[in-house]
């Protein structure tokens, strides 16, 4: 039983990556890279695993900023990644990393009562709303009805709303983690 379920996990994870790969070509992504850990299970991972391995991806892409899920969210593998990263980003003499932002994940983020989300970057996506929705659509396994937040109504909104905080028609939402000057 234990090989069906690892086979039929193996699957999903393949359609995931698929559905992934079709999401950031719409969204003009050059490249995409998966690291092979479990899904939903990386708190059966070390951190100083994961931390090795975004370590070797910022020392392979050499950001100068870093993007990273937000620490109040009900995933544990969005969770796992956040601390991960502040570990890999951890200032020292030479840094190029000049500013580590988080973002929220709908369907995760907003469910991790009692703490919030408290975004203090607004990005004005008025013009890549529709784009962001298309990439959406390709998540076919991920996507749900609306009132859901994974759905493309949610998103609609969740941009709106973000919007008549920053005064834009459509805004992404981030909060700045880190900055270096």
């Amino acid at each position: 039983a234990d090989n069906d379920t690892d086979k039929k996990m193996d699957k999903q994870i393949s359609l995931l990556r698929d559905e992934a790969k079709r999401a950031s070509k719409i969204l003009g992504a050059k490249e995409i890279e998966f690291l092979d850990f479990p899904d939903n299970e990386m708190d059966s991972v070390s951190l100083l695993k994961v931390t090795k391995s975004i370590e070797n991806q910022i020392s392979s892409f050499k950001p100068d900023i870093v993007y990273t899920h937000t620490n109040f969210d009900v995933n544990i593998d969005h969770r796992v990644c956040y601390q991960a990263t502040l570990v890999a980003t951890r200032p020292h003499k030479g840094t190029k990393i000049k500013q580590v932002i988080s973002y929220e994940v709908p369907s995760s983020t907003e469910w991790f009562f009692p703490s919030s989300f408290s975004p203090n970057i607004f990005v004005d996506i008025s013009k890549e709303i529709s784009s962001k929705k298309h990439a959406l659509k390709a998540y076919k396994n991920e996507i749900r009805g609306f009132p859901h937040p994974r759905s493309v109504d949610a998103l609609e909104h969740i941009s709106k709303r973000w919007g008549t905080v920053s005064g834009f028609n459509h805004a992404e939402a981030f909060y700045l983690v880190r900055k270096l000057d």
